[in-house]
């Protein structure tokens, strides 16, 4: 309410101002990828003098003139970027030229003059060198680059994103030194989000809205060569800007002119040059691949004089790098593979085992044929084993089970379980307990970092023609077109065993058309027209491609229909692959990953045009911008099958997992959605040395329909019976028959919403803005500004790129029965593809099948499943059901697999960022700036995924008596084991030490749940199911959630920078610098939009956007430090012309030294366990007082938190042990909150402090007076400083738990450089 009656209040008065005020001169504009020129012209008195002609020209062909008004005030708005002469000329005065002024995108630039008297035919000229400004008529602060200090600074990516990154306010990891990309980094501006930034190529929208990790990832990076300028504004940008409340990032494309530019180049990193990595040499890993070419070439100039102007450039990249994320892993492996060799017979395989863990006694005809073939099986991509050999430098970490070794861990890869071997020669069976009570030592594993660089290239070329149709007619197109695929071995979480390598076919195409009309020297319209075509498409390489019937053959499976049914679906390439296989612990996997294939294409077509209007003292801009976008995603992920929470390798070579996944339906989507926006704003120079910003903005972002209504949602409030929640599934108003029964019966059953999105509009969003800009000494020198604005922020599409999942057309099957031992070769045999959706909740009751339930098995140590309601009898292995007591029949049903779903808040409203800041700018000299300014943001409505079926604990009594009630009567229908149940009013009191409520030793003597704990199933100690304890039977835990616009953020900094820039004297040279430091603090809730990233292997599982952490009803104790935060961060760059002390040697002229500088402190980071589970109280309770299980265990959170033990502090949590990479904080300090959520805050933790030196040492020289050439040699990471990432900080991960195992940035690069320019 506050703040829609504050947006109302300041439009209000806003426009009343404006409507009310009929004194005009001159005012400044903003707009896009042009900017303005104005100032002031005075007599040598200091009097204005009106009436002036002032003709402002490009060589470019741009030409304006205008006259001074009564206070001797000019402007020019809408100018193209660039450089300009100035013209002044007046009856009884000197002409006056000013020659190499510089127009900036959205700058509007002050030249103040005064005029000599004489005759007007004297002219004097004055040549600029372009000084640093302050800048006197804008609230706005941004950090511009123009095209000289791109190339002089040196970059290891050349991304106009690390040069950028330097500036206040701007937070982001240390820029890689080699990358296997384009290296675009998506910074956090002033505390808000990576995906809260926008980009402009030349005027029009060029931003990915498909990504959850930034704005500017897997985007285009034009080559610096082609760009004339870029720019960052960081707050306060005016109303004719919008779309995004964080930065906005503006590139313009070069011009041509009049004459003929150019330039050819090339550069070069080599290993040879380079230092290896801190980890590699740790590892014993020699220095590996680090390759870099490129090279491109550059020309501008004249098709007719002053009319026609043409640039073109090309540019191709070529690399290869092992120092990249994606080119190494660090998995862990058998011990038995190394004593092994080559030779992996049965035999020979059961020997090794047999020798490392004594009291399994192996048999060769026990080891299971599929186990057999993957062993054997060559990877292609290496020639080596798929799973390979251990190195000599791996390391023994601790055992896969049994009582271990000593001094080291055991369960390093997950946990106990009991394995059932078949003789093959005989075909009796044999189970086989891996934990301690089952006499084995469990298999020793290793842990090896493998390493596989990583490829990349690229083609791109950018163009643009400049037609100056008429003196007030300028036309402009620019085309630029990126073809850059680059491939990764491994994908992240990097703990695959040997590489599996996928595709980013990332792809761009880029057309900004603008035209600007000049009415009249006051009244200027700019039109742009804007494509954008955005490929982040992924797939398993093709060497990887696995035809199904070979994929059958290696699982030992009759047909690939038999072994994959979900084929039926997709028969496409998107099956072709070996099924993935990863342990419970994420320390170990094989093969590509389950969303090896995604589909990621936007097409975004945008219309904008502004009207610029000068009149008196203002300067008013109107315009609007339409955007229509167009997303099309394709997600399989487990269509081609996923076998996760190996145990153990006992169970591998069993032939047996714990669970094995697939998914029946559709995942090609096809969205469609459009925003619009419309804007007045204002610049008012209330007199000289004063200026009011002021303007408003309204922005509508379009909800997304899928063309053909494949979105489903769910409505919680249409759900009248939480065990029957098959009425609160939403389709869109459009939904069409997909040609599959099993799918269109759910979809006719389901709910039709009156929309073709599911969600509603939000159309509330006015986001006025006022800022001002105060010299109050009237020289020019000193600026005061400050200001406050609303600005809404467009809401990533990342997220629907994960409604892959939402029923009814897609349906996740989830086999784990047998416990422990369901088998690779007949996983889904009891999975019919062609069972109606609905039948998984609802059953057939006509035909005796009931739907989603809750059973309990036989006796008073029973134990409760859901069961589905397909009327399955048979397990995965072809073992009937377990008995169902109330029948003596194996039960109907499989054990269920609760629906994952992506739910979008219908009431989901747009998030805005509140902006605000107060600064002084400060010219101590010609050419020396110095600005302090205080900027605060305040994000409100910030998307955040909650849990949508969050459990309950049975001890609190405000649980709904309806659950306890499920128990209940399962319970009586298993035959009441322990007697009658309980008299009393509630379900809760008559279930109490029958159907549920007994001892619970974990818990301390004096706790009434150490004698009964109501989460407890039977004196076995069972614990009740976790998805049985939420509201809705039937909805996954954790990974049914909703996408909700309930997240917040603040930020408070104060940011300083300096730039300077001495003129090049022979005796002393040249020098000009920039640096800044912030101080800050930005906290929330969570910070990232939710989604999934393409390629990181789990889409589905907790990122850094999955789901709020902690508890889902405290979502409070999630606010702590952003992820970004950053509390100090310095940055500097720098360029050093060495004097030449009057010698005229081409030899001696021409030097230069340049360097990067940065500074910054750790990243903040969480102590969590990924979706940690209790089942069982285990012996003396240890289930509960496990940190990894008792770290939320009873709820099982996307990410739960442990306790800081009794006594600790924060400060003891945070001592490092004697070498910070074996131990960076002291897990002695926590303790497990036995199930419960843990106290320990979020983020509370920090990584190293990061610093990082570049240098660079340039020489040019003349040719020819037209013809330049320059060598370069950069040096990145010069002084080798040895950057940490952040430590292993899941406790699901013992091996790596508290661990550094990475580096950020890379090790010392070097790169050298030839170009020539004429």
């Amino acid at each position: 309410m506050f703040r829609q009656y504050l947006t109302r209040m300041l439009c209000a008065v806003i426009w009343t101002v404006a409507l009310a005020l009929g004194a005009f001169s001159s005012a400044s504009a903003q707009v896009g990828a042009t900017g303005s020129l104005g100032g002031v012209v005075q007599d040598p008195s200091g009097a204005a003098l009106p009436g002036v002609t002032v003709t402002v020209k490009s060589d470019a062909g741009v030409e304006r003139t205008v006259q001074t008004d009564n206070n001797g005030r000019w402007l020019v708005p809408v100018l193209p970027t660039g450089i300009y002469q100035i013209s002044y000329r007046r009856d009884g005065f000197k002409e006056l030229d000013r020659k190499g002024v510089e127009v900036e995108a959205a700058v509007p630039r002050t030249v103040d003059v005064k005029l000599e008297t004489g005759a007007v035919t004297e002219t004097i000229t004055i040549t600029e060198d372009v000084p640093l400004q302050v800048v006197t008529t804008t609230a706005a602060t941004f950090r511009q680059i123009n095209a000289e200090q791109l190339t002089k600074v040196p970059t290891s990516t050349r991304s106009f994103t690390h040069l950028l990154s330097t500036e206040a306010g701007v937070a982001a990891d240390l820029p890689p030194v080699s990358v296997n990309g384009n290296g675009n980094v998506s910074p956090a501006v002033n505390g808000t989000r990576t995906t809260s930034t926008s980009l402009q190529f030349n005027g029009i929208d060029a931003t990915n809205i498909t990504s959850n990790e930034g704005s500017l990832d897997g985007n285009i990076s034009p080559a610096p060569e082609t760009l004339s300028e870029v720019k960052l504004q960081t707050s306060l940008y005016d109303a004719s800007t919008g779309r995004s409340g964080g930065g906005n990032f503006q590139l313009v494309t070069k011009s041509g002119t009049n004459e003929f530019h150019g330039a050819a180049y090339h550069y070069l990193q080599n290993e040879i040059f380079n230092a290896n990595d801190f980890f590699f040499n740790r590892d014993g890993i020699d220095r590996p691949r680090a390759r870099r070419n490129e090279g491109g070439f550059t020309i501008g100039g004249p098709v007719l004089k002053d009319r026609l102007f043409f640039f073109g450039g090309y540019q191709r990249t070529q690399a290869s790098t092992a120092f990249v994320p994606t080119a190494s892993s660090l998995t862990v492996l058998p011990q038995f593979l190394q004593i092994i060799g080559s030779d992996r017979s049965a035999a020979r395989i059961a020997a090794a085992v047999n020798q490392l863990n004594p009291g399994l006694n192996l048999l060769p005809s026990e080891i299971s044929p599929v186990a057999l073939n993957l062993l054997n099986r060559r990877n292609p991509v290496t020639g080596g084993f798929l799973i390979p050999t251990p190195g000599p430098n791996a390391r023994l970490i601790g055992t896969d089970s049994g009582t271990g070794l000593p001094g080291l861990p055991t369960n390093v890869t997950g946990n106990n379980v009991t394995v059932t071997f078949t003789n093959s020669a005989t075909g009796t069976t044999r189970n086989v307990n891996t934990g301690s009570a089952g006499g084995t030592r469990g298999n020793p594993m290793l842990q090896e970092r493998i390493v596989q660089p990583a490829n990349f290239t690229q083609d791109q070329v950018n163009s643009r023609l400049d037609w100056q149709i008429a003196g007030n007619n300028r036309l402009s197109g620019v085309f630029f077109f990126a073809d850059f695929p680059g491939f990764d071995p491994f994908t992240s979480p990097t703990n695959l065993a040997s590489p599996a390598t996928i595709r980013r076919a990332d792809q761009n195409y880029s057309v900004a058309i603008s035209d600007v009309h000049t009415f009249s020297p006051t009244l200027i319209n700019e039109f742009r027209f804007g494509y954008f075509r955005l490929r982040n498409s992924r797939a398993l390489d093709t060497p990887l491609l696995v035809q199904p019937d070979e994929v059958a053959r290696t699982f030992n499976a009759t047909s690939p229909q038999a072994f994959n049914p979900a084929s039926i679906f997709d028969s496409g390439t998107n099956s072709f692959r070996l099924p993935r296989i990863v342990t419970r612990a994420s320390n170990f996997s094989i093969n590509g990953p389950n969303d090896a294939f995604n589909k990621r294409l936007q097409n975004t077509y945008s219309l904008f045009n502004t009207l610029t209007w000068v009149k008196g003292d203002q300067t008013f801009r109107f315009g609007g911008e339409y955007k229509r976008h167009f997303f099309d995603t394709d997600l399989p992920e487990e269509q081609g099958l996923e076998f996760e929470k190996l145990e153990n390798f006992t169970q591998f070579l069993a032939g047996r997992v714990t669970e094995a996944d697939t998914q029946y339906g559709f995942t090609q989507k096809n969205f469609r959605f459009f925003d619009v926006s419309l804007f007045a704003a204002a610049d008012w120079r209330i007199t000289n040395n004063f200026t009011l910003n002021y303007g408003v903005r309204y922005e509508y972002f379009g909800t997304p329909s899928e063309k053909r209504g494949r979105f489903g949602n769910f409505y919680p409030d249409l759900v009248t019976d939480p065990n029957n929640i098959i009425t609160g599934f939403v389709v869109p108003s459009n939904a069409k028959p997909t040609g599959f029964a099993a799918i269109d019966t759910s979809i006719d059953r389901s709910v039709r919403a009156n929309s073709r999105s599911t969600i509603n509009d939000d159309r509330n969003n006015f986001a006025p803005r006022v800022g001002f800009a105060w010299t109050p000494f009237n020289d020019g020198k000193f600026v005061v500004r400050g200001g406050y604005g609303f600005f809404y922020d467009r809401p990533s599409a990342a997220f629907i790129n994960t409604v892959f999942s939402n029923y009814p057309f897609l349906r996740e099957i989830e086999v784990t029965a047998p416990a422990g031992n369901v088998p690779f070769t007949t996983a889904f045999s009891q999975q019919d593809p062609n069972r109606p959706f609905f039948q998984f909740l609802t059953g057939l009751p006509a035909q005796g099948i009931p739907g989603l339930r809750v059973v309990r098995t036989a006796g008073a140590t029973g134990t409760y499943t859901i069961r589905d309601g397909t009327g399955v009898t048979r397990q995965a292995d072809g073992s009937l059901n377990p008995i169902d007591p109330a029948t003596g029949q194996p039960f109907l049903g499989n054990v269920a697999e609760t629906f994952e779903f992506r739910a979008v808040d219908r009431r989901l409203r747009t998030p805005y960022i509140q902006q605000w800041n107060l600064g002084v700018q400060y010219e101590l000299r010609r050419d020396w700036i110095v600005e302090a300014r205080y900027i605060g943001t305040k994000g409100t409505k910030l998307l955040q995924a909650l849990i949508l079926n969050p459990v309950f604990d049975l001890n609190d009594p405000s649980t709904p008596d309806l659950i306890y009630e499920r128990f209940n009567q399962a319970y009586v229908a298993a035959g009441s084991p322990n007697g009658p149940l309980n008299p009393g009013a509630t379900a809760r009191q008559r279930g109490m030490g029958r159907a549920f409520g007994f001892p619970n030793v974990a818990f301390p003597v004096g706790d009434p749940r150490r004698t009964m704990d109501l989460n407890v199933a039977n004196t076995a100690g069972s614990v009740l199911p976790f998805e049985a304890r939420g509201f809705y039977l039937g909805l996954n835990i954790p990974e049914a959630v909703l996408l909700t616009s309930s997240a917040s953020s603040i930020y408070h900094s104060l940011q300083l920078s300096t730039q300077q820039r001495f003129n090049f004297n022979e005796s002393y040279g040249g020098l000009s610098y920039f640096a800044a430091y912030t101080w800050s603090k930005s906290i929330d809730d969570i910070s990232a939009d939710p989604g999934s990233t393409a390629g990181n292997a789990r889409p589905d599982t907790p990122n850094v956007g999955f789901v709020a952490s902690g508890n889902p009803r405290n979502l409070r104790a999630n606010r702590g430090p952003s992820d970004f935060d950053r509390t100090h961060r310095f940055s500097a760059t720098a360029v050093y012309d060495f004097p030449t002390f009057g010698l005229t040697n081409r030899f001696v002229k021409g030097w230069a030294f340049s360097t990067f500088i940065q500074v910054q402190s750790g990243a903040p980071f969480s102590i969590f366990s990924g979706e940690p589970e209790i089942s069982a109280v285990g012996t003396n309770g240890a289930n509960f007082t496990s940190l990894r299980l008792g770290s939320g265990g009873l709820f099982r959170p996307g990410f739960g938190r442990p306790n800081l033990a009794p006594g600790a502090t924060i400060s003891d949590l945070r001592r490092r042990g004697p070498e910070p990479t074996a131990q960076f904080f002291n897990p002695a300090a926590l303790a497990s909150p036995l199930g419960d959520h843990g106290n320990l805050g979020r983020n509370i933790l920090r990584g190293a402090f990061q610093k990082r030196v570049d240098f660079s040492l340039a020489k040019n020289t003349s040719i020819t007076e037209r013809v330049g050439i320059e060598f370069r040699w950069d040096i990145f990471n010069a002084f080798n400083n040895v950057n940490f990432a952040l430590p292993g900080n899941d406790l699901q991960d013992p091996g790596d738990f508290g661990t550094i195992t990475n580096t950020i940035g890379g090790p010392r690069i070097m790169q050298f450089s030839l170009k020539v320019r004429f």
